[in-house]
């Protein structure tokens, strides 16, 4: 990946495309803004039509934004090989693959809170309603002579 990476930057440097870093920084800060907006809307959209399922939220909040950069830079090549400009067409591949993985890296911990603590309001629920999905069994087989599970 990271060799992927440095080739495509290589390319867009060495061959004078008439990039600055300003345009780089710009093209990040707006892939920035429209990923959290991504990430947002798939958010509300699954807790909207999957409340009961906070697994469910957590997986599509990070599969959802993903873009495949394996898959997608060499496709690139294939189709704009001999196009001058094929590092500019690239750049939003290169800059949104890295920015998923941090984004992703900050939100993790939250996320996990956010399932771990829905995990458990969904468990007290279905224990005050008379079990079900969530509902825990322990056969008398775990459980030693003083009532604590082995």
């Amino acid at each position: 990946m990271a060799f992927i990476v440095f080739t495509t930057f290589s390319k867009l440097w060495a061959n004078g495309s008439g990039t600055g870093i300003l345009d780089v920084m710009l093209m990040g800060a707006i892939q920035t803004l429209i990923i959290c907006i991504l990430m947002l809307w798939v958010w509300l959209s699954l807790r909207l039509f999957f409340p009961e399922e906070p697994k469910l939220h957590a997986t599509g909040l990070f599969i959802c934004t993903s873009k495949t950069m394996p898959m997608g830079i060499p496709l690139i090549n294939a189709l704009y090989e001999d196009d001058p400009n094929l590092a500019l067409y690239t750049l939003p591949l290169l800059i949104w693959y890295p920015l998923t993985i941090l984004v992703g890296s900050f939100l993790a911990p939250f996320v996990l809170d956010y399932v771990i603590r829905q995990e458990m309001k969904l468990m007290e629920s279905e224990s005050i309603d008379g079990g079900g999905y969530y509902e825990m069994k322990i056969s008398s087989s775990e459980v030693d002579g003083s009532g604590v599970i082995v």
